[in-house]
């Protein structure tokens, strides 16, 4: 039996699909296995499909990338309606159900997708949804089957995930893959998969995309002691997964002395009562005293702000904005629209308090340009003016961060077109006209 795992295309980041490579690792050693990242590839689908005839396809998706995954599933079904394709990810997890319902589809993975996919693979189950659940001990997977990878043409190719999991409830996080129990892996296992990264493709640039790294202190400083014991000269950057009541002066210190370079804080609201509503857990005095110590240390400082959170209004997202633009010990900001997720409690609240403006299968596929696209608004803060408050700080932002920090350094030609595109929209503060809809369902 051959299996084909897909990432399909789409506008997003491009850095390894460890989902996917996970999947891969798991099963390599029963089946025949091959990875399509078609975000890297996007031609290479009809050409796949003819060379490696495969038996079984995943195709894993986001509630951004669901069209496009499902383009991909039609397409599979028109060169070969035998084929039985998988589908797996945050959004089918997230309404399995209705995910099934398209004809192209013949099973849908609910959780993680590990043992699930195996399972569907051994013929333990005809069709459906199929249980993924989580894998509790993660310390017996197999590391992600790079080598199935396109390594060299990423971005950001040097990606790791050291845990699984997050216990908040932050109300806008969609849990539906990896759930709400922490599980972090063996501080020496999690090291020598970062040494083999840089051992075999040369790669020093390490990015860990934990939901929750530093969950477990003691092993996140034991993490950083064995990487400078083992003097590894690498440079780590957290763009998610560090909050700020979970860092200390000593794992500061030693993150540094690892070779940190960057820490991102998720603060996404500067007023006390859109963080309650929010359910973050987590104070404005915390994460300025982490930002302050953060900055202190020499580390690079970065803020990840969003728009339009239940119960904001355009005058709160203004003052969050002014806060960012007059911190001096910010080095990089992102601001982003609050999306409403299918079957997230910010999704419920909105069905309760506001208007969703998009339907659960079709939302907007970058936020960065033109194409913004707001997916819900409430009668104290309407579309336009989330869109235009967006607009707003990304031009500020723009301006503050444009020398200050070196966001230029993995400058790729072939991303032009998305860079200037996304220069167009900030400078000239575009607000594009679109039509809300509302979802059906």
């Amino acid at each position: 039996m051959k299996v084909l795992l897909i990432n399909p295309p789409s506008r997003f980041w491009l850095f390894p699909p460890l989902g996917l490579a996970y999947i891969a690792a798991y099963i390599k050693n029963y089946y025949t296995t091959s990875i399509l990242d078609m975000i890297i590839e996007p031609e290479k689908l009809q050409e796949t499909l003819c060379s490696f005839s495969p038996d079984i396809i995943g195709i894993t998706c986001t509630s951004q990338t669901f069209q496009d995954a499902l383009k991909v599933a039609k397409e599979v079904k028109e060169h070969d309606k035998t084929i039985k394709v998988v589908m797996g990810g945050s959004h089918p997890s997230a309404i399995p159900e209705k995910t099934l319902k398209h004809p192209e589809i013949d099973f849908v993975i609910k959780g993680e997708g590990e043992k699930a996919f195996l399972e569907i693979c051994q013929g333990k189950h005809k069709e459906g949804i199929v249980e993924g659940g989580l894998i509790i001990d993660i310390n017996n997977l197999p590391w992600p089957s790079r080598e199935l990878l396109p390594m060299s043409k990423y971005d950001t190719p040097g990606t790791i995930l050291t845990s699984r999991g997050c216990p908040h409830r932050c109300c806008y996080c969609a849990h539906h893959v990896s759930g709400y129990t922490w599980r972090g892996r063996k501080p020496n296992d999690v090291v020598n998969e970062i040494s083999h990264i840089v051992d075999t493709y040369g790669i020093k640039d390490i990015q860990v995309i934990d939901d929750n790294f530093s969950m477990d202190m003691n092993r996140a400083k034991e993490i950083m002691k064995l990487i400078i014991e083992r003097k590894m000269n690498i440079s780590l950057r957290f763009y998610n997964g560090l909050r700020a009541d979970r860092i200390d002066e000593e794992l500061l210190t030693l993150m540094k002395e690892a070779g940190t370079k960057l820490i991102s804080f998720g603060l996404e609201s500067t007023d006390k009562t859109i963080l309650k509503n929010i359910e973050k857990r987590v104070t404005l005095h915390e994460v300025e005293n982490a930002i302050n110590m953060v900055h202190k240390k020499g580390i690079q400082v970065r803020v990840s702000l969003m728009i339009g959170n239940s119960g904001e209004t355009y005058k709160m997202a203004m003052r969050t904005i002014k806060w960012a633009k007059e911190n001096p010990n910010i080095d990089a900001t992102e601001f982003s629209l609050c999306t409403a997720y299918p079957n997230t409690p910010l999704w419920k609240w909105v069905m309760n308090n506001g208007k969703i403006l998009v339907d659960s299968e079709h939302y907007p596929t970058y936020f960065l340009d033109k194409e913004v696209t707001p997916s819900f608004d409430t009668p104290e803060f309407s579309a336009e003016e989330r869109v235009k408050a967006l607009r707003i700080a990304q031009k500020q932002m723009a301006r503050k961060f444009a020398f200050k920090n070196k966001s230029l350094r993995n400058f790729k030609f072939r991303n032009l077109p998305k860079y200037i595109s996304t220069v167009i929209t900030i400078t000239f503060n575009i607000t594009p006209k679109r039509k809300f809809k509302a979802d059906k369902n």
